[in-house]
């Protein structure tokens, strides 16, 4: 399992400004494990930049938009999408950026859910009894330059190879 990341960054007038592209790590074994043997079943899908910034770090999130929890951080846009597309799984989302930074590491999280909720209907919210949220693919030392009032569209291609 792996994932090709592509991430633009655009003005507010849609000009690129930059555009960036590479591969993740798959951290989920256990999780999908979980899904093949049907013990658990598949929430919804998160990514999160993590964001270098002069007094530290900020979280920002892209969920898909039944999520139902909580954003827990500065930034959180609700426009990740997903599709399968032969054997991937595409997430894609925009972000708007509120700070002036540089995205350093990037991951994906997946809800798993009980077994009892079906595809059709899953968890949307890992405080749901028995959900979890699990990390699934990741990406550090990156070096994305970003400004405040510009927005982040990435795309993530997970491929089982």
């Amino acid at each position: 399992m792996h994932g090709h990341w592509t991430i633009e960054v655009r003005e507010p007038d849609g000009a690129l400004v930059r555009r960036v592209e590479f591969d993740n790590a798959f951290v989920g074994p256990a999780t999908l494990a979980k899904f093949l043997g049907r013990s658990h079943s598949v929430g919804l899908w998160r990514v999160q930049f993590i964001v270098a910034v002069p007094n530290g770090s900020n979280s920002f999130y892209l969920q898909e938009a039944s999520w139902t929890g909580k954003c827990a951080s500065v930034s959180c846009s609700k426009t990740l999408t997903k599709s399968v597309t032969g054997s991937q799984l595409v997430l894609s989302g925009l972000m708007p950026t509120s700070v002036t930074g540089n995205v350093q590491a990037v991951h994906t999280h997946v809800l798993v859910c009980p077994a009892s909720k079906s595809a059709a209907s899953p968890c949307t919210d890992s405080l749901e009894p028995n959900a979890d949220l699990a990390a699934f693919t990741q990406a550090s030392g990156l070096n994305v330059a970003v400004s405040a009032g510009q927005s982040v569209q990435v795309t993530v291609a997970l491929t089982v190879s």
